[in-house]
């Protein structure tokens, strides 16, 4: 293998435990009055722009009837981003918010029993066309 493919490779790893590092970090954050923050991942992701970012997805303990508070989420988003820093970043970090039902719901086929009926255009794609 190519030294320098050795050194992308090696680079790749040490930002991949960064990236993990950061995670447990913001894992371990508490902010006063707000949610349990139960699980946390940090990937590579772009902005609509294309510019390199880092997502945080944050799962936390359900919200209670009016939702997170304002001064919880942009306490959390403003934290997630000075760690960032700490931990060599440049990256902004972008956060979305999970509670812990919505994560684990997030890889279910959606629920389409209340779907209209499209069987008959269905059918008709299908069908092989007939000749007058």
């Amino acid at each position: 293998m190519p030294e320098s493919v050795k050194m992308v490779m090696m680079r790749a790893n040490q930002q991949a435990e960064a990236r993990n590092e950061l995670a447990v970090a913001i894992r371990e954050l508490t902010i006063p009055d707000g949610p349990a923050i139960r699980q946390a991942f940090v990937e590579p992701y772009s902005d609509s722009e294309g510019e390199p970012i880092l997502r945080a997805l944050v799962v936390l303990d359900a919200p209670d009837d009016d939702g997170w508070s304002a001064r919880f989420t942009h306490d959390l988003r403003k934290r997630a981003n000075r760690l960032a820093v700490e931990h060599g970043f440049d990256e902004y970090v972008y956060v979305t918010l999970l509670s812990v039902e919505d994560f684990a719901a997030r890889d279910e086929p959606e629920d389409t029993s209340g779907a209209p009926d499209t069987s008959a255009l269905t059918e008709a794609i299908h069908e092989p066309h007939r000749s007058s």
